[in-house]
């Protein structure tokens, strides 16, 4: 098994989350869109390097770098945010990505669980994401971790809708150990 190493990135890192993002993004969701014009106009939005700089600086947002010998992912986190009324605020894991070629080598859980103990460590009592609905894989992968639907979204362009699952789980107290829990009313 490889050794995986994960750190704060830095603005000096906002081409290399660039290129991370846009090389995985593409890689794993071109097949979702029906029009590549849009799915461009989506991936500049998201990976720009100037909307990367300004998200890294807005307060409580954070960014990931995955290493394996070399940067081979990243998550984006916004800490203390609120899920929904009446939920509690929890962690929002806005994005989560690894370059192709990379899963079934047991980074994915690795990352999960920096996320986890890095959130307890902010205070964090949930942790929530959007998953595409048609991102079968995903959806498994955090129902292991103890993941459930809250509740389903739309995401619309011009030329179609695709439906996004909101998913959350509580996160153990300080001083417990990470575990597979629930949101409350889950």
């Amino acid at each position: 098994m490889k050794t995986f190493t994960f750190r704060i990135a830095q603005e000096d890192d906002v081409f290399l989350l660039h290129q991370l993002g846009t090389e995985s993004y593409q890689h794993h969701f071109a097949h979702l869109w029906n029009n590549p014009h849009e799915m461009q106009d989506f991936m500049r939005k998201s990976f720009d390097p100037a909307a990367i700089r300004e998200r890294m600086s807005t307060p409580g947002n954070q960014w990931l770098v995955a290493e394996a010998g070399k940067p081979v992912g990243f998550a984006e986190l916004t800490w203390h945010e609120q899920l929904a009324h009446p939920s509690p605020q929890g962690a929002f894991l806005n994005k989560i990505y690894l370059l192709p070629g990379l899963t079934g080598q047991g980074l994915g859980q690795a990352f999960f669980d920096e996320i986890i103990t890095r959130a307890m460590a902010h205070g964090e009592t949930s942790l929530w994401l959007e998953v595409l609905a048609e991102n079968h894989g995903a959806r498994r992968f955090y129902m292991r971790q103890g993941m459930h639907v809250m509740k389903k979204l739309v995401f619309q362009s011009a030329t179609q809708t695709s439906d996004i699952l909101l998913m959350a789980m509580s996160l153990p107290r300080p001083g417990t150990t990470p575990g597979k829990t629930q949101v409350n009313g889950s």
